[in-house]
């Protein structure tokens, strides 16, 4: 019987896992359907994402240290600035490729119930720009798929949670009362 618990348990952490990376993914379509994306953001966050997929399949094992993200994160501070001066020229686009860094980061870091939540609501900022940036039709099919996954990674969240609660439940046998007579 704990074999199959820890199988369910396997098995809702996957499906909380993809549900997640579905989240992000259907935000970052949804702004890159729209054509407002330059090339090498949409390789750079596919592979991102792809590089996810692996991770949460086990193909690719990785993991990345504390100071590697925050180098990583204070050279992107400094690239931000050059590509709001130089290279964008202008402060929308230079936060949208800000925004899909901080989605990559987080979504191949995430490892805590907090950044799972930063992932979402990321995942959510990301939808907020395609609904901005997008006048096609083809936003509401990403909308819809965001709608898909943000039910899935809830209700995956919760049993998750629910079995992560049980784990860490301790039981003692009842003790027989003693009487007195």
């Amino acid at each position: 019987m704990p074999r199959q618990v820890s199988g369910t348990a396997v098995g809702v952490e996957r499906f909380f896992q993809f549900s997640l990376l579905g989240l992000i993914a259907s935000g970052f379509l949804s702004v890159a359907g729209s054509g407002y994306l330059d090339a090498v953001t949409v390789t750079l966050t596919s592979a991102g994402l792809l590089l996810r997929a692996l991770l949460i399949c086990g193909i690719v094992r990785l993991q990345f240290s504390a100071r590697a993200v925050n180098l990583a994160t204070f050279a992107y501070a400094l690239f931000f600035a050059a590509d709001y001066f130089l290279l964008s020229r202008e402060f929308l686009a230079a936060t949208v490729h800000l925004l899909f860094f901080l989605a990559v980061m987080k979504i191949l870091t995430a490892s805590t119930n907090r950044d799972y939540l930063y992932a979402s609501v990321i995942a959510f900022l990301e939808l907020l720009a395609g609904a901005i940036l997008s006048a096609n039709f083809n936003f509401f099919l990403f909308l819809a798929l965001y709608l898909l996954f943000a039910i899935a990674a809830l209700t995956s969240g919760e049993v998750r949670r629910s079995i992560l609660a049980a784990a860490l439940t301790v039981r003692r046998p009842r003790s027989e009362e003693h009487t007195s007579e």
